[in-house]
């Protein structure tokens, strides 16, 4: 269980423009790729008694409760608390984490040799019709794994709260992906309040923002590896859309925290 946590809050970090539907194109890897369709399809899980089955897809491991996310035939997802599994269930979803996890990481690497070739081709490409380079850049712009893209504001079912919304409902949406759009960003925070987070000023960058109707929300965090340039290049009162996870923190009594896994600058 714990081995699966770790992995699960790794990949709940990774660039969300990693997708598991393009591990076909690592070459490294062929023998996992070849395991990861065969084990992520759907197939029939079993609870530990034996006595109750449910045909259904792993979607995700939720480190929050210790559950699987199992998306049935009709489309609903339904949470199973791992230990509830009989044992042959467990080790699938512990070996389809591990695959998802080795995967992105090796396809993050394939894309962003694939983005530098690119750019560098662009570069020699200066003469050539502007088509020619529109085209270019179009694809450039699908593998940047790390930049922002322009479609947070997309109805794409994930809600868009506020902060008065999230902390009324923390304990509904603790452990759920949001959206907070037209955001102002109010600078980087540097008091320690990375503490208050596992992985501490390690893994961390904290910041404040003012959400789209003039609240503060006090705990906002992101991956220093993926966004600590990204962030401390913004000036104070700059739009932002974000996405990520909320989160329930040991301060005042219960505090939200935002784990900011997508970030957007707004022109």
């Amino acid at each position: 269980m714990q081995r699966l946590m770790l992995i699960s809050m790794v990949l709940l970090f990774l660039p969300s423009s990693v997708y598991s539907q393009n591990f076909g194109a690592i070459t490294s890897h062929a023998d996992e790729v070849k395991e990861w369709k065969k084990i992520s399809r759907r197939r029939l899980w079993k609870d530990a008694t034996g006595k109750h089955e449910l045909r259904a897809k792993f979607m995700r491991f939720d480190i929050t409760n210790g559950s699987v996310i199992l998306r049935k035939t009709n489309g609903d997802e339904i949470p199973v608390l791992l230990k509830k599994l009989g044992s042959d269930e467990q080790a699938a979803a512990t070996r389809i984490v591990e695959l998802r996890e080795l995967l992105s990481k090796e396809l993050i690497v394939l894309l962003t040799k694939q983005k530098k070739e690119l750019t560098s081709e662009l570069s020699r490409l200066k003469s050539t019709a502007d088509s020619e380079k529109q085209k270019l850049l179009a694809e450039i712009k699908r593998l940047s794994v790390f930049a922002p893209s322009n479609s947070l504001a997309a109805d794409d079912g994930i809600p868009t709260v506020t902060t008065d919304r999230v902390n009324a409902l923390l304990s509904e949406y603790d452990g759920k992906q949001v959206k907070m759009l037209n955001c102002r960003f109010l600078g980087v925070d540097r008091d320690g309040a990375t503490d208050r987070i596992q992985g501490g000023n390690d893994k961390w960058i904290s910041f404040d923002f003012q959400d789209s109707k003039g609240k503060y929300f006090h705990h906002a965090f992101a991956s220093k590896e993926n966004f600590a340039e990204f962030l401390l290049s913004l000036q104070k009162g700059e739009k932002l859309n974000l996405q990520g996870t909320i989160v329930e923190i040991d301060y005042a009594g219960g505090s939200p925290a935002l784990i900011a896994t997508q970030i957007e600058k707004l022109k």
